[in-house]
């Protein structure tokens, strides 16, 4: 899952500020020039027959991906129908998943290379398994060494994957965070090696801050600022009750849910967020504040009990990373769960586990699901067959 992604990005950046020693790592955030428009068809064919699909059903696909024609308007003039010749179309709901086919062979590359020993991967600690590179979509995201050898190494394969693919590397919108136990020479080599300029990772990983600090409120402000957008239109102004009613669950409350997946929101984000939500209910403006007539949390009570039925947020947000807390429990032989296992309950045991010196913002995010987790699960017999293991949780309704 997309949250998967995050959090094993999430806990290799944080490993790699926190490195010592002698040898550096690096993150490198790789940003690839007009992604779908540049895929290549013959490519796309090669690698679905590769992964083992069935030649009919691949004929069918690339009938819908090359049956597409172009006109474009100029001047309020329509030119003549002209046909690509590479390229998948955004919007339609097939092209992303095909996408992640293309995406698959430099993910063959880059763990070939991993096996040759020509790329060496991340670990967060000694028992956790080797991370070399994060891919979701047109998101790209390798972890390794600082060294010259895999940054030579990495071009290589980039300019082998985008020879064969069609894809293009943007070296300017891409960008590199070293540990900072690297040296200054080392990290002129891997950026000469690399074309990349830009030694930041300021920028987010699949829509989220991909490093948090201490003050984690900047982060996630905007997220205020999203919910306000989608409120302070001048048709959103003309609203009845009920078409307000409808906008805050099917838009304003659900802007901040991918986030709330992921990390525990500060309070003051969550306030900042109901706040914006209750003006917009009771009608405020920048000039006029009317008269709230209750209190929010009313209104986050169930309709058959006498509220509206609204979420409370910071709740929900526990309820988010509960599940997150499930998923661990569920699947452990996952990437992500062999990561958080190895470096904070090496035990197995996730029920007890606590928080650790140095612990990253995306565990104590797990560690806040878990209390959560902790007061909704019994323990069901079944068959008895895994009695006094984990596997034996189920939620409770």
């Amino acid at each position: 899952m997309i949250t998967d992604n995050i959090l094993i990005a999430y806990e290799s950046i944080h490993s790699v500020k926190k490195k010592k020693g002698k040898r550096g790592l690096c993150a490198v955030k790789l940003d690839m020039h007009k992604a779908y428009d540049r895929v290549e068809w013959g490519f796309l064919e090669k690698i679905m027959l590769k992964l083992g699909f069935d030649r009919r059903r691949v004929k069918l696909i690339m009938e819908c991906v090359t049956s597409v024609r172009y006109n474009v308007r100029f001047n309020s003039r329509e030119t003549k129908v002209f046909l690509p010749l590479r390229g998948l179309r955004q919007g339609d709901p097939l092209p992303p998943y095909l996408f992640f086919m293309v995406a698959q062979g430099l993910s063959c590359l880059l763990k070939g290379a991993e096996n040759r020993g020509d790329l060496e991967g991340i670990r967060v600690c000694r028992d956790a398994p080797v991370v070399s590179h994060l891919l979701f979509a047109d998101d790209s995201l390798i972890l390794m060494h600082a060294d010259r050898k895999n940054a030579k190494n990495l071009k290589l394969l980039l300019d082998r994957y985008c020879s064969s693919s069609g894809q293009k590397v943007s070296d300017a919108k891409s960008s590199i965070f070293f540990s900072g136990n690297t040296n200054v020479e080392d990290r002129a080599k891997v950026c000469i090696a690399l074309n990349i300029v830009t030694e930041s990772l300021n920028d987010k990983y699949l829509g989220l801050p991909a490093m948090i600090g201490i003050d984690c409120t900047d982060c996630f402000r905007h997220l205020i600022d999203r919910v306000r957008g989608k409120t302070k239109g001048w048709k959103e102004k003309l609203l009845s009750m009920g078409g307000k009613e409808v906008l805050i669950k099917s838009i304003t409350q659900v802007v901040p849910v991918f986030a709330m997946m992921v990390f525990k929101l500060p309070k003051n984000i969550c306030k900042g967020i109901i706040d914006v939500i209750s003006e917009f209910w009771w009608g405020d403006d920048d000039n006029h504040k009317k008269i709230h007539l209750k209190a929010w949390w009313k209104l986050c009570i169930p309709k058959k009990r006498g509220g509206m039925g609204f979420r409370d947020l910071e709740s929900f947000n526990a309820a988010m990373l509960a599940k997150q807390v499930w998923r661990l429990l569920l699947e452990p032989e996952s990437l992500c769960a062999r990561v958080m296992r190895a470096r904070y309950y090496p035990d197995g045991n996730l029920l007890v586990a606590k928080q650790k010196s140095g612990s990253s913002y995306a565990w104590q995010s797990v560690l806040a699901g878990l209390q959560c987790f902790k007061m909704g699960y019994i323990w069901r017999v079944g068959d008895g067959m895994i009695i006094g293991s984990h596997q034996a949780i189920t939620l409770k309704y």
